[in-house]
């Protein structure tokens, strides 16, 4: 069955010892102190502590008191929302901040905007102050490109959701599933 002579000689070896210890009185001993113990053991919380899945973290009362607390401040800020909606919905700045950050993809276009703007900023500022060394004309470059970098991943995420988009490239598609009639 091995290969090895040596390897087939430990199995065998293996399987003896086991066939030995199935009826061995220290098995029985064994066998009777894990039964009494699992029926001592019944109902106890400290066994159900270091037995559970759960690491000892999730079981602690200072982190069962975090999340009450944690679930507390959400539902109150919940709350809070809710009824500054209503009140809020009139105004004119609600409404503006409402749609720059409405969405992750509102946000991120905002973001960039603001980010490409402060970078041109700094850079018109810098001229005009004529400073000579160029740190704060690559700080200013840095912010622009990487600002530029979120906007066109922002268009592209905007575009692959659009349907009027995915319409017309999908007309430009090869479908290579069928027959071709040409």
């Amino acid at each position: 069955m091995y290969n090895s002579v040596v390897v087939g000689i430990l199995v065998r070896l293996w399987e003896i010892l086991q066939d030995i210890y199935r009826y061995s009185l220290l098995k029985r001993i064994r066998d009777f102190l894990v039964i009494s113990f699992k029926k001592l053991a019944k109902g106890s919380k400290i066994v159900e502590l270091f037995t559970s899945n759960k690491s000892l973290i999730e079981e602690s009362l200072i982190y069962r008191l975090y999340c009450r607390i944690v679930n507390w401040i959400n539902g109150t800020l919940k709350t809070i929302e809710i009824r500054m909606e209503g009140i809020l919905k009139g105004s004119v700045i609600y409404g503006l901040i409402h749609k720059l950050f409405h969405n992750q993809s509102d946000l991120q276009i905002t973001l960039s905007l603001f980010f490409i703007i402060l970078g041109g900023g700094i850079m018109v500022i810098n001229i005009f102050n004529r400073v000579s060394t160029y740190i704060p004309y690559l700080f200013s470059l840095a912010l622009v490109i990487a600002a530029l970098a979120g906007l066109s991943t922002s268009y592209r995420n905007i575009l692959k959701g659009s349907l009027v988009f995915n319409c017309i490239k999908n007309i430009f598609i090869i479908d290579e599933g069928v027959d071709q009639w040409w």
